[in-house]
Formats: C-alpha cells, structure tokens, sequence
C-alpha cells in the first residue's frame, strides 16, 4: 500500500492493510453478533428488532461495518441485511458508508462505541494483532 507520509492513513485504510495479510481463521456472522451483543450486554432479538433507539441503532451499525468489513467478498451485503431482521443491502451500505466516516472523524455521534467495542472485542483484536 502507498502512503502519502504528510497524511497518515485512517484507521479504516490501517486495518483493511493489516487483515489483507492475516491468515487467522475468518468469524460467522453470527460470531460477530455474539460478540457485540456481549460487549455492550444486549440480546441479538434487541439488535435484529425494528426498534430504532439511538444506541441500539448505533451498535447495529458497528455490526453492519464490522461484518462486512471482516467478511467481505464472504458473505453477500444482502445476507448480512436479512440476517439482522430481513433488511436489505442499501442499509448495510448506508451504515457501512456512515461508520467509514464516523470512525476517520472520530465523531462524537458513535466514537465511544467504538472504541468500547474495538478496545472489548476479541474477534477485533484478532484482527488488528
């Protein structure tokens, strides 16, 4: 990868970088939500529901942008959509797009959980070691 050393790269180009060369065994999806529903203590029906409250919304985009982030070219947009509660792949975009530049602005809408769920996760850090 070539880097420009007056911009330092975002952490989303960091990672991509590192998990292109990891060979460690690759996480379901149904792996990543345990492991997010762990980290911030909610149930996976809560994360597969309809209901839109602010942090819940927020932990379901940190799923949508981790599980295909890890999974990608794996596991279609579209199944990751039906999985949590029949949506379609636009949302997974939209929230995929939406955690790309919430993460490289650290913007304080999603930040701390973030960094809860990066600083917590072991499937995370599988990835980033």
């Amino acid at each position: 990868m070539h880097t420009n050393p007056s911009r330092p790269e975002s952490i989303v180009d960091i990672s991509l970088s590192v998990m292109r060369h990891n060979s460690k065994s690759i996480p379901t999806k149904e792996q990543i939500l345990s492991d997010i529903c762990e980290i911030f203590h909610v149930d996976e029906e809560t994360i597969k529901g309809k209901a839109r409250p602010g942090d819940i919304v927020k932990i379901r985009h940190i799923f949508f942008y981790v599980t295909a982030f890890i999974l990608n070219k794996r596991v279609s947009l579209k199944e990751i959509g039906q999985f949590i509660g029949g949506r379609d792949h636009a949302t997974v975009i939209n929230a995929r797009e939406n955690m790309k530049g919430y993460i490289d602005n650290k913007d304080a809408y999603i930040w701390d959980h973030w960094r809860k769920y990066t600083t917590n996760s072991r499937i995370w850090q599988q990835y980033l070691l």
